[in-house]
């Protein structure tokens, strides 16, 4: 440009040097690069068309078009529209044709179309903003706990039902049903217990639409309760676990017809399980009627008999002990070795009752209730493979009375010896665990502290 529409421009499309100008030879000005025009077209395909106009003659990028969009935005047929957007690889672009479909594309792909009475959304879709949202409703919700209907937002999916959330999706990655009281994650299924029964933090099973059994826990002020029932009218019946704030725990089963009174309760606080109900078994012709300890078997007036049972059993405590060793221990060689054990893992007895391990005798463990017990024993030796290795059971120092024999194992494994027993003892009698190898020299029993178990005698009270 010289000045006004003054052009200095050299002909030479051929590329063979500047070339002449006839006399009267038509030229249009199509602007510098970045210019842009608007070109009416009705010679082939009628058309409005905005163009952007590049360095050369031919380097043109259309912006929008009116009319047929054959040839642009993926057309190759004759199609009537609008189409806005540079059709190129990384660029937006828009169009609605006579199909009545109107697309929204990155280039090629598209990424939100709608046609006729469908939507779809054909890639990502992107809301950037700490409170961006999509809110449906009629009216939609206001805020993620407020309102009536679904709330989207960064930080969840909210179903809401007059301003609670029943239930939703939190970025916490769990599931939140019930106002928050179901809750389901990678820890499993949970129920939030309330202060009383509540319908909706209980697990339910239906037959056509009828509840026919449910659990539930409730924290009250003073106790914990586990409720396990059946639903059938009059005939309710129902399983409770009940822990209280003075560390009583109490088993209760009962009946609708007789609720409040216990066919069965166990109660920790009078170590004792009680029975008192009548059960109808018999329809047969019995004519006696008898009551022993309690048990009380009578014929009524239809012939049908009862019984009904009205006592107490007495709670027992388990007697049980378990030593192990959490070191390893040097065994000499040719020699019946006890263990000694480091630590007592339990010792169950009733109160009152001395402890059945000791720290001052750490071989080992001595009866303090006569009666039954079974025992067993576990040692775990080193790796070596020169000789044999024994595990015997011996009771007052004196008598060994089981023995297991086995040979090392090779591949740099550790040898695993274990042998079991019943034996009757009397208060005062002791048990030892007993190991002996010969290997030509000293060996350890070693631990091994994924299994606390690796060196351990333990005896229960069987009767």
């Amino acid at each position: 440009l010289v000045s006004g529409t003054t052009y200095n421009v050299t002909r030479n499309l051929d590329g063979s040097g500047a070339n002449s100008w006839p006399a009267g030879t038509p030229f249009a000005v199509l602007g510098q690069s970045g210019q842009g025009r608007i070109e009416l077209n009705a010679y082939d395909t009628p058309r409005i068309q905005l163009i952007r106009q590049g360095a050369t003659y031919n380097a043109q990028t259309e912006i929008i078009r009116i009319g047929d969009l054959n040839g642009n935005w993926g057309y190759t047929s004759q199609k009537w529209g609008v189409a806005i957007g540079e059709y190129a690889s990384g660029k937006a672009n828009i169009t609605i044709d006579q199909d009545g479909v109107l697309r929204i594309r990155n280039f090629a792909t598209d990424i939100i179309k709608l046609s006729g009475t469908d939507a779809t959304l054909e890639n990502v879709l992107k809301i950037a903003g700490t409170s961006s949202a999509i809110a449906i409703g009629n009216p939609p919700p206001t805020s993620s706990t407020a309102g009536t209907g679904l709330w989207i937002d960064r930080t969840g999916l909210y179903g809401l039902n007059a301003n609670v959330r029943q239930a939703y999706f939190g970025s916490d990655g769990k599931l939140y049903g019930g106002g928050g009281s179901v809750i389901l994650d990678n820890q499993g299924f949970s129920l939030i217990s309330g202060t009383t029964y509540e319908l909706f933090r209980s697990i339910k099973f239906y037959s056509n639409l009828n509840i026919i059994a449910q659990m539930y826990c409730v924290q009250a002020v003073n106790s914990r309760q586990f409720y396990l029932g059946v639903e059938s009218g009059a005939n309710d019946s129902s399983f409770q676990i009940i822990n209280r704030s003075n560390e009583s725990t109490a088993l209760v089963m009962q009946t609708n017809s007789n609720y409040g009174s216990s066919i069965l309760s166990v109660d920790s606080s009078s170590l004792g399980l009680s029975i008192s109900r009548s059960i109808v078994t018999l329809t047969n012709s019995y004519s006696e009627s008898f009551d022993v300890n309690g048990l009380t078997i009578s014929k009524d007036s239809a012939s049908v008999f009862n019984i009904n049972l009205d006592g107490f059993i007495e709670k027992s405590t388990a007697i049980s002990c378990k030593a192990i060793r959490t070191t390893a221990q040097s065994i000499p060689n040719n020699a019946w070795t006890a263990i000694s054990f480091t630590q007592a893992l339990t010792d169950q007895r009733p109160s009152g009752i001395s402890a059945q391990w000791s720290s001052g005798t750490p071989t080992r463990i001595t009866c303090q209730i006569a009666g039954s017990y079974y025992i067993y024993g576990n040692v775990l030796f080193s790796a070596n493979t020169t000789g044999a290795r024994m595990v015997g059971i011996r009771r007052n120092g004196t008598t060994i009375l089981a023995v297991t024999t086995a040979n090392p194992v090779g591949g740099g494994l550790a040898t695993i010896l274990n042998l079991s027993v019943k034996l009757d003892l009397v208060v005062g009698d002791y048990i030892e665990l007993m190991v002996f190898q010969n290997s030509g020299g000293n060996l350890n029993i070693t631990y091994d502290s994924a299994n606390p178990h690796s060196n351990v005698l333990a005896i229960t009270r069987l009767a």
